[in-house]
C-alpha cells in the first residue's frame, strides 16, 4: 500500500489499484491503493463499495 495515498485516503480520496482491476457481472471492481477497501466503476468514475 502507498503510504502517500494512506494520508489522502483518511481525507476520502480514495484511488482504485490499477493492477487489481477485475471485470465480473457486467462491473469493474478493485480495491483502494491506499487502505484497500472495495470500489466499484459507475458511470466512467470509480467510488468506495457501500456495504
Amino acid at each position: 500500500m502507498n503510504i502517500l495515498q494512506r494520508i489522502k485516503c483518511v481525507f476520502g480520496h480514495h484511488e482504485r489499484d490499477r493492477t487489481r482491476v477485475r471485470y465480473c457481472d457486467d462491473v469493474f471492481g478493485s480495491v483502494c491503493a491506499g487502505c484497500g477497501k472495495r470500489m466499484v466503476r459507475r458511470d466512467r468514475s470509480w467510488s468506495v463499495e457501500q456495504a
